[in-house]
């Protein structure tokens, strides 16, 4: 992340993930789950090491709070992930410190309850990732909470 940040020399960096609490990955020589304990310490452990290098490379780094994830991804089980994955996000950002939040789990999802269309387009048509020209909605609200 911090190399593309050092060439394009932005003002601010938003940090979104998104997607995370979807996957597994090696840890502890065994597939796990988001939210196992070993996938945690390999995750914090990334993010950590990623968040450093891009508030070394710019003046403003904002870390994005977690949406929760809409349409055949909005499950309890899928909620409870959001959830865990956000205490280890939270966990990282404290501990690296001088970083920004933008909640974006509030403007997108206001108490819990997503916001789904705009101007009569769905803003996250797969559950998770955001289309462009629905998520306008979206975009002014984060860069009002960026002033």
């Amino acid at each position: 992340w911090s190399e593309e940040v050092r060439d394009a020399k932005p003002n601010a960096t938003i940090v979104v993930l998104s997607g995370a609490f979807l996957y597994g990955m090696t840890a502890d020589n065994a597939w796990r789950a988001a939210c196992h304990p070993a996938w945690h310490a390999r995750f914090e452990a990334a993010l950590d090491r990623r968040l450093r290098d891009l508030k070394s490379a710019t003046a403003k780094v904002c870390v994005a709070t977690m949406p929760y994830a809409v349409g055949r991804y909005d499950n309890d089980t899928h909620r409870e992930r959001i959830d865990c994955v956000s205490v280890s996000l939270r966990k990282v950002v404290t501990a690296v410190g001088g970083l920004n939040w933008l909640d974006l789990a509030e403007i997108q999802c206001p108490r819990g309850t997503c916001t789904i269309h705009f101007n009569g387009k769905k803003i996250r048509p797969d559950g998770v990732h955001y289309d462009l020209f629905a998520a306008r909605s979206i975009a002014l609200q984060t860069l009002e909470a960026l002033k």
